[in-house]
Order: C-alpha cells, then sequence, then structure tokens
C-alpha cells in the first residue's frame, strides 16, 4: 500500500501541492523547495500550501511542516 502523499503515476513518484491542486513529480518538487529554501527572500508565484505570493523562507516553513504532519501520523513505513 502505498503512501497517500506519495502516489505512482506512469512509474513515476509524485507529491501533492495543494495550492495548485496537483501532484508534481518528486524531482520537481525537490528542485522546487532547494531553490526556494537557497533564496528565502525571493518571491514565488504560489507556495506548497497557499495560492497567492510566497516568499522562500514561508515555501521552507510549509515543507518543515508537512513533514512534521507525515511525522505524527506515524504511519510505519511498510504500510506506505
Amino acid at each position: 500500500m502505498r503512501d497517500k502523499w506519495i502516489p505512482t503515476i506512469r512509474g513515476k513518484r509524485h507529491m501533492a501541492v495543494p495550492a495548485i491542486d496537483r501532484y508534481v513529480p518528486l524531482s520537481v518538487f525537490l528542485k522546487a523547495v532547494k531553490t526556494a529554501i537557497a533564496e528565502p527572500d525571493a518571491e514565488f508565484k504560489h507556495g506548497l500550501t497557499s495560492w497567492d505570493g510566497t516568499t522562500g523562507a514561508q515555501i521552507r516553513k510549509q515543507f518543515r511542516s508537512q513533514i512534521r504532519d507525515r511525522i505524527n501520523q506515524r504511519i510505519p513505513y511498510h504500510q506506505r
């Protein structure tokens, strides 16, 4: 059983981005988050959870919040 956050679509792992109501490939998601973390003062079109303009620092905060949420769900790795 796969985790609801990382579904497999056409053989690639994807992440849900609620701000744009889409799934994006994991590689694209990670590249975007790394770019936002590297440029905390830059303004981006949308964040991970908010659809309006967001800074890199806010995206980092949203990313950490998502990580904490997954940890607190306490879903064992083999059940994802």
